[in-house]
């Protein structure tokens, strides 16, 4: 076997964000799965609208079953503005989404610098810096002075197929035995014993072969030597092969399951853009108890500390996912809520996958590899106040989100949260929150699916906090008592928007993504065109206890 090297990321950075539905204008969009690099007569401002001194540059496309999804950057004076811009997603219907997570802030002296940082009050001109490390290398982002803005963590043969049996744990010994780790069912050094033993299976595996050699390399992974310890190289010469886990090779053939299964699951749901040849390493960090996806080199690495992390088939799905999420929008896992959304999901894919095999440990995550005396894991069944119970990490929230997936689980199935959670990949960005991307699934499924779960779905966000209920806006026989006045004005940007109320009264402005713009408790609102960007707000608003709702356009 062989094996390479890793990365990951996060950060927090706050940026202004609106999202926008909206017909495609006079023609219908359609694209084949591997678009081309341009489309005739395509112009990002046909959709956006944007100052004249701001660039949007494609990096990246992808397409999903139901569309294409453009992510732009922003550049001002040619140069990057970090974790600023937009993303554009054409639809097969012939609608089109837009997220717009633009900056609009003056700049400072760029004193030579290539990329800026967005503060409250300007553009800051940044140096990027690698900083390398054996287990977490990051990219740092400093000015002039030495001040440090962000930091992100920045942690594919030509053979014949056939078929190669082995044994493998499905998806670990804790799971198929129904058992709690401790007595026969303990790590000790990597022993083996015949209770573990007897937790092993014989799986197919899909391999290559060549000169009466299987290799273990498909459609979703080979194997490489990516950090020490730096393996040698083993061969298969017989279609059926085991080892246990005392043997360091019993690793190899347990990954190599199951992300076979994963991906060809994947596949089935209509997402194989996204599961593009793995690199792994099964015993990787210097023997660390860490495991990580590198996208620079689109790599996964295994730690062999405590357990080891290949042994268990939910940390491999975990780390697996973060692939997918990766190749769907790349490069913004930033803001603590992002970064406990991208755990999060991992948990939810990984537990949604084993409880293919059994339901023993239902809301445990990494039951072998956790849950014991290494270290305490994370469960998918808490019911923890939205906002409010958050720590505001990635590993201490990470549970609130995957619950609340966990939940539309074992609602509507899984193959159909799967796909909502695999098409909301796509629209994943820098410094989202839960209620945005809650909400944005259950766009999803109004777009996509018909509103088939919305119900269910918005249930289960509602139940997490994230969403509520719409409230009843005022009984039909009483006439609404607000006196809305300009609109027109307003929605051409030259006059003020006024809405007189019968009392003074408290009152909440929400963009099309749940976000509160302005909050305030006044007899009448006067709105300025100017400190609104163009879409669709709502305004709430609360008297004597009885909610009134006003929808204006700007």
């Amino acid at each position: 076997m062989y094996k390479l090297r890793v990365i990951y990321i996060g950060a927090c950075l706050l940026v202004s964000s609106m999202f926008v539905f909206g017909e495609s204008k006079d023609q219908s969009y359609t694209f084949d799965k591997h678009p081309k690099a341009s489309h005739e007569g395509f112009n990002i401002r046909n959709y956006i609208d944007f100052a004249d001194d701001i660039q949007l540059i494609e990096t990246y496309r992808i397409a999903s079953p139901h569309g294409l999804h453009i992510t732009f950057n922003q550049y001002v004076e040619g140069k990057e503005v970090l974790t600023a811009g937009a993303k554009l997603h054409l639809r097969n219907n012939g609608t089109f989404a837009v997220q717009n997570y633009m900056v609009h802030l003056p700049s400072l002296e760029s004193n030579g610098l290539d990329k800026w940082y967005p503060s409250n009050t300007h553009l800051i001109p940044v140096y990027e810096t690698f900083i390398p490390d054996h287990i977490h290398p990051t990219m740092r982002y400093t000015d002039i002075h030495g001040h440090l803005w962000l930091e992100k963590e920045i942690n594919k043969f030509n053979r014949k197929d056939t078929t190669l049996f082995t044994k493998v744990f499905t998806v670990n010994p804790i799971n198929s035995a129904n058992a709690f780790y401790g007595g026969f069912f303990v790590d000790n050094k990597d022993s083996s014993n015949s209770t573990l033993d007897s937790q092993m299976y014989w799986v197919k595996n899909p391999v290559q072969f060549e000169n009466d050699t299987f290799f273990l390399a498909s459609e979703f992974l080979s194997f490489a030597n990516i950090s020490l310890p730096f393996d040698s190289n083993f061969i298969i010469t017989t279609d059926s092969f085991s080892v246990n886990r005392l043997d360091d090779r019993f690793e190899y053939l347990n990954v190599f399951y199951h992300i076979n299964e994963a991906g060809n699951y994947v596949n089935k749901l209509g997402y194989d853009a996204l599961t593009i040849p793995l690199k792994v390493d099964v015993h990787a960090f210097s023997g660390a108890d860490n495991s990580a996806y590198s996208p620079e080199f689109h790599t996964l690495q295994f730690g062999d500390g405590g357990v080891d992390d290949a042994e268990d088939g939910e940390v491999v799905i975990h780390e697996f996912t973060h692939s997918l999420s990766e190749i769907a929008s790349p490069n913004n896992t930033v803001g603590a809520e992002r970064q406990a959304m991208e755990e999060g999901t991992c948990d939810y894919f990984a537990k949604a996958y084993s409880r293919t095999y059994n339901d023993n440990t239902p809301n445990k995550i990494f039951s072998w590899d956790a849950h014991n005396i290494f270290w305490k894991g994370f469960n998918t069944n808490t019911n923890r106040a939205y906002p409010s119970s958050l720590k505001g990490n990635k590993d201490g929230d990470r549970d609130v989100w995957s619950s609340a997936l966990m939940c539309i689980h074992d609602s509507i199935g899984r193959e159909a949260t799967d796909s909502l959670v695999l098409e909301h990949l796509f629209y994943q960005r820098a410094n989202t929150t839960m209620p945005q991307m809650a909400k944005l699934i259950l766009q999803i499924d109004s777009s996509e699916f018909d509103k088939r779960y919305y119900k269910k779905v918005k249930g289960c966000f509602v139940e997490a906090d994230f969403l509520k209920w719409n409230a009843s806006i005022s009984p039909k026989n009483i006439p609404s008592p607000l006196i809305v006045l300009n609109q027109q004005g307003f929605i051409i940007g030259n006059g003020t928007l006024q809405i007189n109320l019968p009392k003074k009264a408290s009152y909440v402005i929400y963009n099309t993504l749940g976000q509160v713009i302005l909050s305030d408790t006044q007899s009448k609102i006067m709105l300025q065109p100017q400190d609104f960007s163009k879409g669709y707000y709502v305004i709430q608003i609360n008297i004597d206890g009885i909610h009134y709702t006003q929808r204006i356009i700007r």
